[in-house]
């Protein structure tokens, strides 16, 4: 490749090549480079395997595809992990799309739709009923 001076990644991390390749961990200083530009609610994805950081998978799965009862699970650990989806944000479903992509490989194209879509319902607990209630519930 033909870069120019200061443009490669070398020079990003003030690294020679030689010096890199010979490191225990070469990957290491490109992450942590990329990670100081990273901006407020931005992850690295799949390249930040430190502390539990990881993927769980490096193939990226489209939602559609997925089954049934993998769609309700992660549905209901969403409700558990993002309690703002239950709030009137308008950003309220940015931290699950990041989530949903780097911690578990999945692309939603309509997110919003997972937890809007169906209308309401009446919802029978025990001798309460809690009237026309958002269907994802």
């Amino acid at each position: 490749m033909n870069l120019e001076k200061g443009k490669t990644i070398f020079d990003k991390i003030k690294m020679p090549y030689d010096t890199l390749r010979k490191k225990e961990n070469p990957i290491k200083p490109i992450v942590n480079y990329y990670k100081s530009k990273l901006k407020a609610g931005e992850e690295l994805w799949w390249m930040d395997s430190e502390n539990g950081n990881t993927a769980s998978n490096i193939v990226i799965r489209i939602w559609n595809n997925l089954s049934q009862s993998e769609k309700q699970d992660i549905k209901n650990r969403s409700m558990i992990y993002f309690p703002e989806l239950f709030g009137n944000r308008s950003d309220k479903f940015n931290r699950i799309a990041v989530w949903l992509a780097t911690r578990q490989s999945i692309v939603s194209p309509n997110i919003r739709d997972l937890f809007t879509a169906g209308g309401k319902v009446d919802i029978i607990f025990s001798t309460k009923t809690y009237e026309r209630v958002p269907r994802i519930f």
